[in-house]
């Protein structure tokens, strides 16, 4: 899914060995906000991870075009949501001045 969001915070950087042996994983937690024009804009998480969630070039407040991916899974009877950054890009919004995020 492909959405226009604001950026309202970067988590910080999580890391540990990978279970392979095969190095270090990285991720952090991003949160989001739908830049859809309603009253009540959506706001959520997106897990960050690989190289690039080390040092992450990223403007909190600024308008971004992100490819997010969804999965589930399974912990004792519940099922959990999960959502995947897959690509950021910025935005030049031409009324960057009309569109205020949160």
């Amino acid at each position: 899914m492909i959405l226009e969001v604001f950026l309202k915070s970067v988590g910080e950087l999580q890391s540990d060995e990978k279970r392979d042996g095969s190095g270090k994983w990285y991720a952090r937690d991003l949160v989001f906000e739908a830049n859809d024009n309603t009253l009540y804009r959506d706001t959520f998480v997106v897990r960050y991870t690989g190289e690039k969630a080390i040092e992450p070039a990223l403007e909190v407040g600024k308008l971004y075009q992100a490819e997010i991916s969804f999965s589930t899974r399974n912990y004792g009877e519940r099922t959990f949501q999960d959502m995947w950054l897959r690509n950021l890009v910025a935005v030049d919004a031409p009324n960057a001045e009309e569109d205020k995020p949160f």
